[in-house]
């Protein structure tokens, strides 16, 4: 749990990311994009994040995603899910 300012932006890291063939080893190869990135802000519905953007691998499995002042605008819980195959 991170607490963040509301309606700024801020790097967030996420993962780590598995291998679905041995469910340890990390994935550093995904290409993780925009609609992969899933928004629940305090409750409401599930929502896409607002910037275009493609993720960039950082180390063992972890991933850098960008949420902008859209993305924070709502006070309260803020959960992200991403479902890459």
């Amino acid at each position: 749990m991170r607490k963040l300012r509301q309606s700024t932006s801020v790097d967030v890291p996420i993962g780590p990311f598995l291998l679905s063939t041995d469910g340890y080893s990390a994935a550093t190869a995904l290409t993780i994009t925009q609609p992969d990135i899933r928004l629940k802000k305090n409750a409401a519905a599930w929502a896409q994040k607002n910037a275009a953007q493609t993720l960039t691998h950082e180390e063992n499995g972890y991933y850098e995603v960008t949420l902008d002042a859209t993305d924070t605008n709502t006070l309260g819980l803020l959960r992200v899910a991403v479902n890459e195959s």
